[in-house]
């Protein structure tokens, strides 16, 4: 497999800015533990809502879309990002009432409820899913860059992919964490509107591709009503304790820009659920004139984009998926290492971190937990068997 050089240097650059983003706001912005924890409770509406969408689309609602698009599901792939989507509109109802706690982690409201036990055990097993969650998402990442860069081993691209997402987390908190999901979610929404139309062009456009595709393929309710219906009330009950939601909802200014974040977020990932499911279809229709394309389509968006769409184009769209994957690490990352400053220490004893005390307390414990999980992740990447691992969803609960 060749270097691709236009593609290398986009994604090159993009983890050189993240890295940026996240020293600079550390430097700027954060003055104390309520700055880095929560970003101040001062987000704006644009900031939550692309934060939200961001750590909704994952590798599985990008490149795992367009496979099972490829698949079985055809076009009624669609609904693996629709229905949460949809899942968003109800939870505008929660979205306030959350940010009126005033909380930081949701082990705190158990354990205003419940007690001190049950909010540790509640902050256990969340560090625990998330850590797995983390793992499999700094796993995709790698597997792009190794995908672009062939001669570097896997594990290095790991290792790699884990130390940007490490650094600007680490150093920028929640501010940091906000700014660059706004960045990835631009980048990830504009790789794919770009690439989407370029490759239907040089398909002979939808109806050519239309008219290859079996009569199933076209069928919007291919999944069943059944499976519709589970998804969106899936998603819902997920985004309603995930914590990576909660988080951003406590960052909100206010109430109402917590319900107007849900609304906004909604649209977005409306608009992010067809891209990859036209790629998917397109890259079946044309899998004839597709070399490398794996049997079950596990690489269908990356390929067909590769063929047909200039080099920059695929470019952005290998930063596109390394964006997805990455904005949903980051929020692991920092959800993960927030409830064990401000839950699971205190919980046995410790001191939390004041409101007024320096960030560089919660920096030292925050860099912890995400080096071993890039550690396991490197660890375990010689047991893959391909670089192009069908990467997790951001939804925690999703197949």
């Amino acid at each position: 497999m060749e270097i691709q050089t236009g593609a290398l240097v986009i994604v090159l650059a993009y983890m050189v800015g993240m890295m940026v983003v996240g020293y600079v706001v550390g430097k700027i912005n954060i003055k104390g533990s309520a700055d880095y924890l929560v970003a101040g409770r001062r987000m704006g509406l644009f900031m939550v809502a692309f934060s939200l969408s961001a750590n909704n689309i994952g590798g599985g609602s990008t490149t795992g879309l367009a496979q099972k698009a490829f698949g079985a599901w055809g076009v009624s792939a669609i609904w693996y990002v629709l229905a949460a989507s949809l899942a968003m509109i109800p939870l505008a109802y929660f979205a306030p009432k959350i940010r009126k706690t005033m909380a930081v982690t949701i082990p705190e409201v158990v354990g205003r409820r419940f007690g001190k036990l049950s909010s540790n055990f509640t902050a256990v097993l969340s560090v625990l899913s998330l850590f797995c969650l983390t793992s499999s998402q700094i796993g995709a990442s790698g597997a792009v860059i190794n995908a672009l860069i062939p001669t570097i081993p896997l594990n290095v691209c790991l290792l790699l992919a884990g130390f940007v997402t490490i650094f600007y987390t680490t150093f920028g908190g929640m501010i940091a964490d906000q700014v660059s999901d706004l960045i990835q979610f631009g980048i990830i929404l504009v790789g794919l509107a770009i690439a989407t139309p370029i490759v239907l062009k040089h398909a002979g456009g939808w109806a050519a591709i239309s008219a290859a595709l079996p009569g199933e393929k076209l069928n919007m309710t291919q999944i069943g009503w059944a499976s519709i219906i589970g998804y969106i009330f899936n998603y819902f009950c997920t985004f309603l304790c995930g914590p990576e939601m909660v988080s951003r909802f406590e960052t909100c200014k206010d109430e109402k820009t917590a319900v107007r974040a849900s609304f906004l977020c909604a649209i977005l990932m409306a608009a992010m659920a067809v891209f990859p499911t036209l790629l998917g279809l397109a890259a079946f229709a044309l899998k004839d004139q597709l070399p490398g394309l794996a049997e079950n389509g596990s690489n269908a968006m990356m390929i067909v984009t590769g063929t047909y769409a200039p080099g920059i184009v695929t470019g952005l769209i290998s930063a596109a998926i390394i964006c997805a994957t990455m904005s949903s690490a980051d929020s692991n990352l920092l959800c993960m290492s927030t409830m064990i400053i401000n839950d699971i220490y205190p919980g046995f004893g410790g001191k939390r971190p004041t409101r007024a005390r320096d960030s560089n307390t919660a920096i030292s414990i925050c860099a912890t937990p995400p080096s071993r999980t890039t550690s396991f992740c490197a660890a375990t990447s010689s047991r893959r068997s391909s670089p192009w691992v069908s990467p997790c969803s951001a939804f925690p609960s999703s197949p």
